[in-house]
């Protein structure tokens, strides 16, 4: 029920479809959970005055009393973490205990208008987990130099907007927008803003992104890369619904090289299959862009009204085939990704006690 703040519900459905010679599965993925009163257009208007907060202008403004949090950030940008801590003291603390922030924001001028460079970077600190979540700490030390993983989001005239990257050869977290007057501010590829170009979350809307992700993995010397993969995304807003959907547009041919443990070429791993590795992985990715009956693999996430109440609803709907690239893939989630049963542990007391700070300060706002 809605009654809650909190409250979820999660459901999984799987198919089993026969295409021809091949066997392939379609699934889906909903999940709902209450917001009460944090409705479409409060989330929209949270984000909105989070940007007004980092404005260029107003940053020099701000006079939240000073906290001991990231040490490492200094100047002009310091005022952000204060009043980070002002408003969200329970999330800031939790959160800086275990990041360590190289970068976070900086204010420029171009064309004789101020503007805020935000350009997050973080390093996980492991001694901290070491004391609080020990397994949590040994799982991310497995996963060094594993793989790479990038995110950009671009209007429709082919302008930057967001950057999300996460290395695990850097151990580094990498967030990147700018942003002025509480908008979103798009940027050449020179990294020169475009000021006719920004945008709000706010108010009614509807607008369109491209999206393009790609994820390099290497395990024990074999190297996958997925090329960069496109999505459209739509932006939906109005009093009753705030909702971000996506759908692949664009799946390249990806590329399998090195070799296994250092000694075994793809082309030996190759002759011990019946097919070659990456005819074996473009087939399922092609499968996954062409999913369910040529639809497409897609997601949504929504804020909708439901009797008065908020709801937060999600989900998403793909198809796989079942080959031999899928099983090695299920072998490296197994024996590299997978958490054991021990970080599964650390990880559901780390995500709890991070929602419930996250949630108090909501109810506390």
């Amino acid at each position: 029920d809605n009654k809650n703040f909190g409250n979820a519900r999660a459901e999984y459905r799987m198919r089993q479809n026969q295409i021809g010679s091949d066997k392939t599965y379609t699934t889906q993925l909903e999940f709902d959970a209450a917001l009460k009163r944090l409705d479409a257009q409060a989330m929209a208007r949270l984000l909105e005055t989070s940007l007004k907060v980092t404005d260029a202008d107003n940053i020099q403004n701000l006079k939240s009393p000073a906290v001991n949090f990231f040490p490492e950030i200094t100047g002009p940008p310091r005022k952000l973490i204060h009043q980070a801590a002002a408003d969200f003291p329970r999330t800031t603390n939790f959160i800086s205990k275990y990041l360590q922030l190289r970068s976070l924001a900086e204010t420029r001028t171009a064309q004789g208008k101020n503007y805020t460079d935000f350009s997050l970077r973080a390093h996980i600190n492991l001694d901290a987990l070491a004391d609080d979540y020990p397994q949590l700490k040994k799982f991310f030390k497995d996963l060094r130099n594993l793989f790479i993983w990038q995110l950009y989001l671009a209007n429709n005239k082919g302008h930057n907007i967001f950057s999300f990257i996460i290395n695990t050869q850097t151990e580094e977290i990498y967030l990147g927008f700018k942003t002025r007057g509480g908008k979103l501010l798009p940027w050449k590829s020179d990294g020169s803003p475009v000021f006719n170009e920004a945008f709000t979350l706010t108010g009614t809307t509807d607008q369109k992104f491209y999206m393009a992700f790609n994820l390099f993995v290497n395990v024990y010397g074999l190297k996958i890369n997925t090329g960069n993969i496109g999505a459209y995304l739509r932006y939906q807003a109005n009093n009753e619904k705030m909702s971000f959907f996506a759908k692949l547009t664009k799946m390249p041919e990806g590329k399998i090289s090195g070799a296994l443990f250092g000694v075994l070429p793809t082309w030996l791993i190759d002759m011990s299959i019946p097919s070659d590795l990456q005819t074996l992985m473009n087939k399922f990715s092609q499968t996954a862009f062409n999913a369910n009956n040529g639809e497409g693999s897609r997601a949504e996430i929504a804020w909708r009204k439901r009797g008065g109440q908020a709801t937060l609803h999600a989900s998403a709907s793909t198809e796989f085939l079942d080959n031999r690239f899928i099983r090695i893939g299920m072998k490296i989630w197994v024996r590299r990704f997978r958490p054991n049963e021990k970080v599964q542990e650390d990880l559901r007391i780390f995500f709890g006690r991070f929602t419930r700070a996250i949630l108090d300060d909501l109810a506390t706002m």
